[in-house]
Order: C-alpha cells, then structure tokens, then sequence
C-alpha cells in the first residue's frame, strides 16, 4: 500500500514474467535510498546476537569467506552487506533476482552514497566496497543455481525468513549442502508464521491439517514446525542447534486448532514463531 502503483505493478508484472529493467532499477535505488540495507544488515547482526551459541562474530568471521544467500530477493540480499565484510565471495539465489540490474550504474551509485560508507570496521572506501560488489558478487535465478557452485567451496550458507517457504525443503537443503566445505555452516532465520500479522502469528494455518491446508492454500508455506526443520540438518548428518527467538504460545488459536497438531505437536512448539537455526557441517 505504501508503494508507489508504479512499483506494485512492475512486482506484479515480474511474477509474470514481465519485467521492465527501468522500473525495476527504479525501485531498487527507493530501496536504498530509504536504508533497507543497513536494515537487513541489523537483522543479520541479531540473528547472531540472539543465538551467541554459534559462535560466529560478523565482523570478523565473514572475512575472506565464500557465501552463499537462498532467497536473496530481488534487491540483492546481504551482498551489500558482505562486500562491507570483505567476504571473498557472494552468492544470492532468488526467482526474481536480475543480476544486469543489480549491478546497473544507478544502483552501484545509490549504493556507493547510501550504504558504502567507511565504517569503524572497515576503512575501505565507497569506490572500493563497489569494486568489491562488482567483481565478487553473483546473482542467480531458480532453485537448481546451486549446481554452478563447486562442491565443497563455501563457507556459509543463510538465510532470512526463507527455509519455510521452500516446500521440498529436505531436498533442497542436500542439494545446497554438497558446496559446503567440511567445518561449513548453515546459519537461518526461520519464520515459523502467517507472515502476515504479527499479533496473531498462527492464524488460519493451524485450522486445517497440513494435506488440506496444501490443497486450499497452495505452496505459499510448507507448515513445518521446528523440531522438523532441526531434524531435517541432523537427518544429514549436521551438528544442529535450533534456539526459538520469538515465543508466543499464548498466540496459537487453540479454540480451533486441527486435531491433526494437537496429536503430533505440543503447544509450545506451535507457539514458536521465529528461531535460529545453526548447523555445522561434519568433518
């Protein structure tokens, strides 16, 4: 709503398939331009903050490393970010990225004076960090990107707000997790929600088991709860820690929870509605 129409169209006309390179360029730069970056780089920072046991410091364990972002978007994810980090090497996969865009002169320049600013960490300057985006970043389009990366290359792999939306997420996490080197890690933030209200987190989702909930609703979450994405990183054999953020069981609609999630979940779990979850991979 608060979107120029022009922009909503253009979002709507991409989903199509349709997409205008000017428009897109466009939003991308209002995008910057009203400091998103920086704040998906706060939200990147909390994700470590609010799970300590991870034991990874942004500001010192992103250097000179190879990462990988699932579900960057069409903005281009934490690269920014990461070039600010001095990563080595920047991947995002998304549907709706366009990697020509994102490297257009009008987004490296809202980038150069917007977000590519000398900080306390990082004394390089705006002509540097954008040297760095240019040549280490790499934007890519649909679920199979990860069969251009060589096996056992990265370093991380992340996330944010992601995992719940890719329904054969098994499938998916072995695929991606063959270009992790051994000592790797995934590092996600989950949101376990409606991703609509965030005062009734779990409405509507619980009122149908999930074969129903998938043939009214479609693919737009995959429903699993948290002991199922841990068990999943385990499954292939990850070191696994799942540390629940954002608790709210006094949120889940009890009065018309399914019958199905009472049998196989206890409320709590169904109250969790973002978490971290860290795996390393085994040696």
């Amino acid at each position: 709503v608060s979107n120029p129409p022009i922009f909503t169209i253009a979002r709507i006309l991409a989903r199509l398939g349709i997409e205008s390179k000017a428009i897109t360029s466009r939003e991308l730069v209002r995008f910057i331009e009203a400091g998103e970056p920086a704040r998906l780089e706060a939200i990147f920072r909390k994700i470590f903050h609010d799970a300590p046991q991870t034991g990874c410091d942004p500001d010192r364990d992103l250097v000179d490393k190879s990462v990988l972002e699932i579900g960057c978007g069409r903005n281009g994810g934490l690269a920014p970010f990461m070039m600010r980090q001095n990563a080595k090497h920047y991947i995002g996969i998304d549907p709706m990225v366009n990697q020509e865009i994102l490297r257009s002169d009008a987004v490296m320049k809202a980038l150069e004076r917007r977000y590519f600013s000398p900080g306390t960490n990082d004394p390089a300057d705006a002509v540097t960090l954008r040297k760095r985006y240019e040549t280490r970043c790499q934007f890519r389009q649909g679920a199979n990107a990860d069969s251009e990366v060589r096996s056992n290359s990265l370093d991380m792999i992340t996330s944010i707000s992601c995992l719940e939306h890719i329904d054969d997420l098994e499938s998916e996490i072995a695929s991606f997790s063959e270009t992790l080197k051994p000592g790797g890690c995934h590092i996600h933030l989950v949101n376990f929600s409606n991703h609509l209200d965030k005062e009734k987190p779990f409405h509507w989702i619980y009122e149908l088991d999930p074969e129903a909930f998938k043939h009214s609703h479609g693919d737009i979450i995959n429903l699993k709860r948290p002991s199922d994405v841990k068990s999943l990183f385990e499954k292939l054999e990850f070191e696994t820690t799942l540390t629940p953020i954002d608790i709210r069981p006094d949120a889940v609609p009890t009065n018309t929870l399914h019958p199905w999630w009472k049998e196989h979940y206890g409320i709590a779990e169904l109250g969790i509605r973002t978490a971290v979850l860290h795996a390393v991979k085994k040696p």
